[in-house]
């Protein structure tokens, strides 16, 4: 089918700092967004060296096998003696697209997914760690869809990495 009218969209993209970000979208196309204006990102991190918060967007990941799906919520990297000591992430956030999308509780949604978790690692050598993850997630009914399973899924892995030796890495 053929649409007719005028469509448009405004993207607004502030940067608040090197470390903060604001970015929504206005539309006049139902087709692409179903609301005219969204909140697409917000996102600010602070820390120091060896403190790191992140509060809003971000990818949440704790190893290559575990999460890696983009996430809003919070979280918290610890570096224990700089950069060569340990190291521990702790995470939760929900994989949502929109902000809105927090608060609107869309018909189409059959769960209300949320994610817990945390990680530790200690390095050693020049660049070989053994990792432990912890990972949750946490099914609830949507608001608008009763019949939906509610389930709590749990994941823990060990991951490792010998330190290389003439360009031959381990892993696994």
């Amino acid at each position: 089918s053929t649409m007719t009218g005028t469509f448009w969209e405004t993207a607004i993209d502030a940067r608040v700092t090197d470390d903060a970000r604001i970015e929504g979208r206005q539309m006049e196309n139902g087709r692409t967004e179903v609301q005219r204006y969204r909140l697409k990102r917000l996102y600010s991190k602070f820390g120091d060296a060896d403190n790191e918060v992140i509060l809003g967007d971000f990818l949440g990941s704790l190893t290559q096998y575990s999460l890696g799906t983009s996430l809003k919520g919070v979280q918290y990297k610890r570096k224990f003696q700089a950069k060569k000591g340990a190291d521990f992430v702790a995470l939760f956030g929900v994989p949502k697209a929109n902000w809105d999308d927090l608060w609107s509780y869309g018909l189409t949604e059959t769960v209300d997914r949320k994610f817990y978790g945390g990680r530790g690692s200690v390095n050693f050598g020049e660049d070989g760690f053994l990792g432990a993850t912890a990972l949750w997630s946490s099914d609830s009914r949507s608001r608008h869809v009763a019949t939906a399973v509610r389930t709590w899924q749990r994941i823990e892995s060990a991951d490792w990495a010998l330190p290389t030796f003439h360009g031959l890495q381990l892993t696994g």
